[in-house]
């Protein structure tokens, strides 16, 4: 048994080796690929060319040869492709990712390769048709224009079409069907997208930069109706899409847990207003009612009507604002690995109660410990965590957003007599 695992250990540490050895020809490929292209010199010596001049090429001989066959024959557009297939399959057999399909896919970079080649000579004939264009890398003329006349003249005679529609026909649906199985054979994770966006972002960056700024400097005209403003953020609201996502890329990395599933809805307890208490100013406040402390029967208490009636108009917040304002405070306490409920919340006029229904074995202590971090997520001035009595629940009060003043009349308006003479007697004598 020994033996039979150290075998297998040494058989996974020569895969390992095999493959990112494998995965760094396959990434070296790409980029020496990718220069070939770009230091791409027409006079160079190389494929049907004679010349006595030594090469511009990165690459030397080898480089112009390769960069010319590529180009020449096929146009710019296979090449890119092709570097960018054994850029993507280096990332995926560094991360040990299956290629699936393997012997499809590598006979489908063939028809991708002649595909694109036919859509991007109708492209490049169209720029440089266009705008006049005199670029070495997009002027050349070889098999794929040869074949994209080829075919075009075929679908002519057949159908009958003009020469320029059989063209754009051939030419368009080539380039569509080559993207497609670019993209099948690339077969993307979602880490690997992440790390292409993160590869391409400095590059394409400054490029959407100085788009929109030329743009903004050109054609975007200020204009004081509002309907043509809204037009023009219409137009240029594909670059700053673009432009939007790739400067978030990093702050959708993390997500925040999402809290448990709740069975029961939650109990929303609300302090209603005295509705007795008169909203409009009365004059009549001014004077002092006769006091009639002595009578028959004893001593008569006062009235509470002597003491200052406040009122304020401050509404409190709906039973939708207290469930969402729950919602995320879950959501937060999910984040520190707090798992329970928000069983119901009682609101009052300086603080509101959360109270958390706390998942069996969750100590309270630890909760009570994470005051500060919960007022800072939850962007508040203070939090007061504590047990609630007689209760398996902890209580979370929150400051509210606007606060009410409690005064006296409205505390004992709302006590029992008795009450209120116990309130008195301890105010007087303690």
């Amino acid at each position: 048994m020994v033996k039979k695992d150290q075998e297998i250990g040494e058989n996974k540490i020569f895969i390992g080796i095999i493959k990112n050895t494998l995965s760094t020809i396959l990434l070296f490929c790409s980029i020496s690929l990718i220069l070939i292209l770009i230091t791409f010199n027409p006079v160079d010596q190389g494929w049907g060319v004679i010349s006595d001049k030594s090469p511009t090429n990165i690459y030397n001989e080898t480089g112009a040869w390769l960069s010319g066959l590529i180009i020449k024959e096929f146009g710019i557009l296979p090449g890119l492709l092709l570097s960018l297939v054994l850029f993507i399959w280096s990332l995926k057999i560094f991360n040990s990712s299956a290629i699936t399909f393997l012997k499809t896919k590598l006979l489908a970079i063939f028809f991708v390769i002649i595909l694109s080649s036919l859509g991007g000579t109708y492209l490049e004939n169209i720029v440089v048709n266009t705008f006049n264009l005199n670029f070495s890398v997009i002027s050349q003329s070889g098999m794929s224009e040869w074949l994209l006349t080829y075919f075009s003249n075929i679908i002519t005679k057949i159908t009958g079409f003009q020469l320029i529609n059989s063209e754009l026909t051939i030419g368009v649906s080539s380039l569509i069907i080559s993207l497609i199985l670019f993209i099948w054979i690339l077969s993307l994770d979602t880490s690997e997208i992440k790390f292409v966006k993160f590869v391409v972002r400095p590059f394409l960056m400054p490029l959407l930069w100085i788009i929109s700024m030329f743009y903004n400097l050109f054609f975007v005209v200020q204009k004081n109706n509002e309907n043509t403003l809204i037009k023009s953020e219409i137009e240029y609201g594909f670059f700053n899409y673009i432009r939007n996502k790739l400067s978030n890329f990093n702050k959708n990395i993390v997500s925040r847990k999402k809290p448990k599933i709740r069975k029961n809805p939650i109990l929303i307890k609300n302090n209603d207003k005295n509705n007795g208490l008169n909203s409009k100013f009365n004059r009549k406040d001014y004077f002092q009612d006769t006091l009639p402390l002595n009578s028959e029967s004893g001593f008569i208490l006062p009235s509470v009507k002597l003491l200052k009636n406040l009122t304020e108009d401050i509404k409190p917040p709906s039973k939708e604002t207290l469930d969402l304002n729950a919602k995320v405070l879950e959501g937060v306490l999910s984040d520190y690995s707090i798992n329970g409920n928000i069983d119901s919340v009682r609101y009052g006029p300086v603080v509101t109660r959360y109270d958390l229904q706390p998942a069996p074995g969750l100590r309270s202590q630890r909760v009570i410990s994470l005051a500060d971090d919960i007022a800072r997520s939850m962007s508040v001035e203070a939090v007061r965590v504590a047990m609630v009595l007689g209760q398996n629940l902890i209580g979370i009060e929150l400051p509210n957003k606007f606060r009410e003043t409690v005064i006296l009349r409205n505390i004992m308006e709302h006590l029992h007599s008795k009450l209120i003479i116990f309130f008195l007697v301890k105010i007087l004598y303690v």
